[in-house]
């Protein structure tokens, strides 16, 4: 085991000589979210790292099968090829491989999930854009707005990963017609320039 941890840490150190390693404590105590601490922190929290960067899980969350996927939504399908996946009392030790997004999901509750942001770590964004985005309210029952993201691509996907809604954001507010769209769970990917973020967005 020691060795095999050694040899995880030797190749992130040789993808990304600034690599970071980040451990996450990962708890529940209902259906509805999974609860961090550790280096990122609160309920379905959205993971941002570059690649290279290594992540750690510590999962406690019995009855709570914790996945890495490449597409959200429950069961065990799109799973992340890495040992002890799909744990409920175990650590998952992951270094990405490529960058992309990706997400973590309970087995069986489609309200514990968001997304793992894989930067590619080459390019610096000082303005950070997106970070002044808005979207409200969350959770939404007719209508989603997006605010303050003036050129960025939008783009919703239900948890099969579907894509239900895509445009690019011309004003300052941005109002999103939801009626049509099934009580449930969402992501909400915006990406501006080489900036990107996704958010979990909630229909009642």
């Amino acid at each position: 085991m020691r060795f095999t941890l050694f040899l995880f840490f030797v190749f992130g150190a040789l993808v990304n000589s600034n690599a970071a390693t980040y451990n996450v404590t990962v708890t529940a105590s209902s259906s509805m979210d999974y609860t961090f601490s550790g280096d990122f922190t609160g309920a379905d929290p959205i993971i941002n790292i570059d690649l290279g960067d290594s992540l750690i899980f510590t999962v406690n969350a019995p009855g709570h099968p914790f996945w890495l996927k490449t597409i959200a939504g429950t069961g065990t399908g799109n799973a992340v090829s890495v040992a002890n996946n799909g744990t409920s009392s175990g650590t998952i030790a992951w270094l990405p491989s490529s960058a992309g997004t990706f997400f973590y999901n309970c087995e069986f509750h489609s309200m514990m999930t968001n997304s793992i942001v894989v930067s590619s770590g080459t390019t610096t964004i000082s303005t950070n854009e997106l970070s002044r985005m808005n979207i409200y309210p969350n959770p939404f029952r007719e209508t989603l707005t997006v605010s303050d993201c003036v050129g960025c691509e939008l783009k919703l996907y239900n948890l099969i990963g579907k894509l239900e809604h895509s445009e690019i954001v011309r004003t300052d507010r941005t109002i999103l017609d939801t009626e049509h769209l099934a009580a449930g769970v969402y992501v909400l990917e915006l990406t501006q320039g080489q900036e990107k973020q996704c958010r979990k967005v909630v229909k009642k």
